[in-house]
């Protein structure tokens, strides 16, 4: 879903309202309108300074959407992730080693006592 975000103060909302437009009229005076459009604006102050605002889904703070990742991670919380997950392949190849339990026991009991 978008988050549209106003420029002047600064509400953040799903959905814009869509307000009627008329830029000026025809010929003196006619009441005539050159063309209907609508135009979206901010539906708490009404201003039309808005914009497509982009999170980043960890931190939740405002970054430009070219910074944000496939994961719509900001670079920092990107780089944070990979290296949880480094850190989680590292224990995962960690415990999927088989433990010698004859040489660690030669070890507890081969150990001097001042250690």
């Amino acid at each position: 879903m978008t988050t549209w975000k106003c420029h002047d103060c600064e509400s953040m909302f799903d959905d814009p309202k869509a307000v009627l437009y008329r830029p000026r009229r025809i010929g003196n005076g006619s009441e005539n309108w050159e063309k209907e459009e609508y135009i979206y604006v901010c539906p708490v102050c009404g201003s039309d300074e808005i914009y497509e605002a982009y999170f980043c889904t960890d931190c939740e703070k405002e970054v430009e959407e070219t910074e944000l990742d496939v994961d719509d991670l900001c670079p920092e919380c990107a780089a944070k992730a990979d290296a949880y997950d480094e850190m989680i392949d590292r224990v995962k190849e960690a415990l999927s080693t088989p433990i010698d339990m004859e040489q660690i026991i030669k070890q507890i009991i081969t150990k001097p006592k001042g250690e």
